[in-house]
């Protein structure tokens, strides 16, 4: 499985961007559903983190403020 870790270090407060995350293989027997996997990382982009990473770091679902995702508008001519 892909998940996404942290591409540099990331501080408290800070709202998540798609430069602040990398795609990493995960030793599936290590992950668990707080591990945000790569094909959602839509959902993860733009909330804000209340646990600070360091870079290398998995991003996990339990760091980020429990408010509803960003929405994700399609680009033109895709569904």
């Amino acid at each position: 499985m892909r998940g996404l870790v942290a591409a540099r270090d990331i501080p408290v407060g800070g709202k998540l961007t798609a430069e602040d995350v990398t795609e990493q293989d995960m030793v599936l027997d290590t992950v668990t559903p707080s591990f945000v996997k790569e094909q959602e990382q839509p959902q993860a982009v733009g909330r804000t983190i209340t646990a600070a990473f360091r870079k290398g770091d998995p991003i996990l679902w339990t760091h980020f403020y429990n408010e509803p995702p960003p929405v994700v508008v399609p680009a033109k001519g895709t569904k």
